[in-house]
């Protein structure tokens, strides 16, 4: 059985390199914000095609310090 794990901070360092400070996940730092849901949408991009591509896979999403709504994005999206 295939089994991939996506995790969205490793797309955040390979996308924006290490964190620097805790304003990357202050909620009210637009930028970041964007910056934090691209990773997130690209994880689950990823994750989609390798169940697309493996009909009998497993995927392990994992994010931490995720919102409401983008778990709830996730939940409609497979």
């Amino acid at each position: 059985m295939p089994v991939e794990v996506f995790n969205v901070s490793e797309y955040r360092r390979k996308l924006y390199g290490a964190v620097k400070d805790a304003e990357w996940f202050d909620h009210l730092n637009e930028a970041t914000m964007e910056m934090r849901t691209n990773c997130n949408i690209k994880a689950i991009a990823d994750m989609e095609a390798f169940l697309k591509e493996h009909e009998n896979g497993v995927v392990i999403f994992d994010s931490t310090n995720d919102t409401f709504d983008r778990r709830y994005n996730l939940l409609n999206k497979v």
